[in-house]
């Protein structure tokens, strides 16, 4: 390994789909979340927790998710893909009902897009491949301080 990539890690969410049941692994701070349309569980639900600092406050009670959005060390991860031979990820077994929309996307998107934000564009009537253009814009718009990747699944 070169010197100047030495310590470098990445992170990771992933989602593997069978039969209407989705395997959901995380390592960092990407993120996955369910959108629904419709019912009583109509809107966002996020699936994974994040392996960060700003995420164990949040667990204590000692900050809110909102005050984490803005925190100063909302970047600070805790586990990560590379410097960490061992890391180990989190896995999330969910049942996709018919509808349900499986968005999975990387702190860079998370930390510009607020989660009305998410859920208004993915759910909004249209071109459906649009939204995640349109959240792309949303991010970019606001200076994406990180990179900011987006994949959006939605269960016939």
């Amino acid at each position: 390994v070169r010197d100047n990539l030495r310590g470098m890690g990445t992170t990771l969410v992933s989602a593997l789909v069978r039969e209407g049941t989705a395997l959901i692994s995380n390592v960092g701070d990407s993120r996955a979340y369910l959108i629904r349309s419709g019912g009583p569980q109509r809107g966002i639900a996020r699936v994974t927790r994040d392996h960060s600092l700003v995420e164990r406050l949040v667990e204590r009670g000692d900050i809110t998710e909102e005050e984490a959005r803005c925190h100063p060390h909302r970047n600070l991860i805790t586990r990560a893909l590379g410097p960490d031979p061992e890391a180990v990820s989190d896995s999330y077994l969910v049942e996709l009902e018919r509808g349900v929309c499986l968005l999975l996307c990387t702190d860079g998107l998370v930390n510009t897009a607020t989660d009305e934000e998410m859920t208004r564009e993915v759910l909004r009537s249209g071109e459906e491949n649009g939204c995640l253009d349109r959240l792309l814009d949303i991010a970019r718009s606001r200076g994406a301080p990180d990179n900011v990747t987006a994949v959006l699944m939605r269960r016939q």
